[in-house]
């Protein structure tokens, strides 16, 4: 997930400079980089509460961990480690059928 930070020197001047260091962003991003972030913070979660993430969501959807807030951010974090991964198993699947190139 790209992040920006601006300080007062490079604070953007326009919406367009802004919209132009967010596209820019962006387009550095990548699925990869995200999975690594998210699995992070998955990480922490889970020494943190002494459970794994799996479990813990399949509790957490039963209802029987409650709606405290690190819940939900842990829910949260969850789903998204589960669309990354599920978006990075479309895309090598796809590539499986790209002809590769032979040297010659």
């Amino acid at each position: 997930m790209p992040r920006i930070k601006f300080t007062a020197e490079t604070m953007p001047k326009s919406s367009e400079e802004f919209h132009r260091a967010l596209d820019e962003a962006w387009a550095k991003d990548s699925l990869l980089s995200d999975l690594i972030e998210i699995v992070r913070d998955l990480v922490i979660m889970e020494q943190r509460y002494g459970m794994n993430s799996t479990e813990f969501y399949k509790q957490f959807q039963e209802g029987k961990l409650g709606d405290d807030l690190d819940y939900i951010d842990w829910a949260t974090r969850y789903e998204i480690y589960l669309q990354i991964r599920d978006e990075i198993k479309e895309t090598l699947k796809r590539a499986e059928h790209i002809p590769h190139l032979v040297a010659v």
